[in-house]
């Protein structure tokens, strides 16, 4: 394995939550900073309080939105959610938005 490769396989392996929220920090300070933040989750901490936690702790204005089962489900019927399911995190964009789906993916 090249040296290089090892790097990153290292830095991959390395990775933790401060490793996450610095990279998560430098894309939104990034010229495609978003405007707006809203998570779209249940009324439970469940699989959206590590997304809530990272934008307390980065201090990021978030929009939380706790859906009751039959806003939900209108919601999912309507095609709103990528994979039919939630947390989802809409990120308002200059020239648009775009919606992001699963926990560890919003969290990246």
């Amino acid at each position: 394995m090249a040296p290089q490769q090892r790097a990153l396989l290292f830095a991959g392996a390395a990775a933790s939550g401060a490793a996450l929220a610095y990279a998560f920090f430098s894309w939104l300070s990034s010229p495609r900073k978003p405007r707006s933040l809203t998570l779209e989750y249940f009324d439970i901490a469940g699989k959206g309080e590590p997304i809530r936690l990272l934008a307390k702790h980065l201090g990021l204005e978030l929009n939380d939105t706790r859906l009751s089962r039959e806003d939900f489900n209108e919601r999912k019927l309507a095609g709103r959610y990528a994979f039919g399911q939630v947390p989802s995190l809409e990120v308002g964009l200059p020239g648009g938005s775009e919606r992001l789906a699963q926990t560890n993916a919003i969290l990246r």
